[in-house]
């Protein structure tokens, strides 16, 4: 399974996470992390060879660099890329989850997705696995990592 940048971030600049194809029967993307101060998104592949031409004919590529393929974000995103620096996932934007659910590459009762929504049935899951109720307020899914950004 891939980090969060991978589901939430990807399709905003027009891929998804199948789009890098597959490498030795497992996903030939790494890892997608985020540089906030240049709104770049960093996709590290183990094999530049084997990505789908619709990777490069997006409109966000911005170069490839060894094993890295660099994407630029849409200017249009600050907020959402505000809601997912911060962890708080079901702010981002109503129109950004419809899109999420539709491009992410993911079956959309996955629980990356439904924690956009903050569905009943995950946080009773998640309730279930802890043993206690969560707060109210409290997102479905974990904060960003350290690792996520550069």
């Amino acid at each position: 399974m891939h980090d969060l940048p991978t589901y939430y971030l990807l399709p905003l600049v027009g891929v998804n996470f199948k789009d890098f194809g597959t490498y030795h029967q497992g996903s030939n993307l790494i890892s997608t992390k985020i540089n906030i101060k240049t709104l770049k998104l960093i996709c590290n592949v183990k094999n530049i060879r084997s990505i789908h031409q619709k990777v490069y004919e997006t409109k966000q590529f911005s170069m490839e660099e060894g094993d890295n393929l660099i994407f630029n974000f849409p200017s249009n995103l600050p907020q959402t890329l505000n809601a997912f620096v911060k962890g708080k996932y079901s702010t981002i934007p109503r129109a950004i989850k419809k899109y999420l659910f539709e491009n992410s590459g993911l079956p959309r009762n996955h629980d990356v997705l439904l924690a956009l929504n903050k569905t009943a049935s995950l946080r009773e899951r998640l309730e279930d696995q802890i043993g206690e109720a969560l707060p109210k307020d409290a997102e479905l899914l974990s904060v960003p990592e350290e690792k996520w950004f550069t």
